[in-house]
């Protein structure tokens, strides 16, 4: 009988967070796991794509029965354990039973990512990421992204532009701001190069911890309402590598700040020996930070990273209308230099 050579793939995050919940459990042997749910396969190799936990002082043993896991991985012949990064930081959210009334009252809690695992895996845009790191400015959201990557990139032929985005909802805090993203969308389809890909736009409610209890080793809990796109970054880094390899650029332009991007980076710049160049959001945050562009993904550029300001992203919007096979487009009233402060 035939049987198919596999690789198979484990994000060990989220097998941990949605199947490990009983200790006895977490011993997990994932080689005989794969081999029993494929018994009509071959496989020939197992990557497992994880994270270095950090200790808490609420739990100040859990990296050392990681570190133990991950030795007794070790020991499996067809096990590959790659890593992202994991971090545990402050984070405002805002508590779930008051956003879902209407009131904003936000909560200081210790929010834990894994970095990079879910992507390990033209002129790519990572919208989420240019959104919430450089179009702070209402007067800024209109944004002309072809004409942007263009004054960027003016000694390049960019042939396409791929804007990855997710549709998100309407809140009682702001019930028009669905609204606003799709006559956006609308205007970025009116531009010959631009090419939307969409991802998944999440809130829900979510048990989180006090950052300051938690730093503390107290553990207290509070409902929060995480608002989470899912999948915009992996397909980015999809799409990424799945371009070059079909050699449909000789160079890519990835328009984001995000470190999860750089294995996709390494395979692009190193693997498939192409040029990788970042564009790089380069405007304040909320305290008036000016963050540089990621080590983890400049080391593949090369030196070739372009710094997005201020001045360039007032230079690169959108005309006030324009027309589609809908009819008129015009920009969204909050979006405007002219609006009054008090209009939200």
């Amino acid at each position: 009988m035939f049987m198919a050579k596999v690789i198979v793939y484990i994000d060990g995050f989220n097998l941990y967070y949605r199947a490990l919940r009983k200790p006895e459990h977490k011993w997990l042997d994932v080689q005989r796991l794969s081999e029993t749910l494929l018994p009509d396969d071959d496989i020939i190799k197992i990557k497992y794509f994880t994270a270095r936990i950090q200790p808490s002082k609420i739990d100040p043993r859990k990296h050392l029965r990681q570190q133990v896991y991950f030795r007794a991985l070790g020991t499996l012949p067809k096990v590959e354990l790659c890593y992202g990064n994991y971090v545990a930081r402050a984070a405002m959210m805002p508590l779930f039973e008051e956003w879902k009334r209407g009131a904003l009252k936000l909560v200081c809690v210790a929010k834990h990512e894994e970095k990079g695992t879910d992507v390990n895996l033209a002129a790519h845009i990572d919208g989420f990421n240019l959104y919430y790191r450089a179009l702070r400015k209402p007067e800024h959201k209109w944004l002309d992204v072809q004409r942007l990557s263009e004054t960027l990139l003016p000694d390049d032929d960019i042939i396409k532009i791929k804007y990855f985005t997710a549709r998100i909802q309407p809140s009682k805090i702001d019930p028009r701001k669905h609204l606003r993203q799709q006559v956006y969308f609308r205007a970025l389809g009116t531009l010959p190069k631009v090419e939307l890909c969409y991802g998944n736009y999440v809130a829900r409610a979510a048990m989180m911890p006090l950052f300051e209890e938690w730093k503390r080793g107290a553990l207290k809990l509070v409902c929060v309402a995480k608002h989470e796109e899912k999948g915009t970054d992996v397909n980015l880094a999809a799409h990424m590598i799945r371009d070059g390899f079909r050699g449909e650029y000789e160079a890519a332009a990835i328009l984001t700040s995000d470190s999860d991007l750089q294995e996709p980076f390494r395979i692009v710049a190193e693997e498939l020996e192409l040029p990788v160049i970042l564009l790089h959001p380069y405007v304040s945050d909320a305290r008036g930070t000016l963050r540089e562009p990621a080590k983890k993904l400049r080391i593949f550029t090369g030196g070739r990273i372009k710094k997005i300001r201020e001045g360039l992203l007032a230079a690169c919007q959108l005309a006030e209308t324009l027309k589609d096979s809908q009819g008129q487009i015009t920009r969204p009233y909050e979006w405007s230099a002219a609006r009054d402060e008090g209009q939200p």
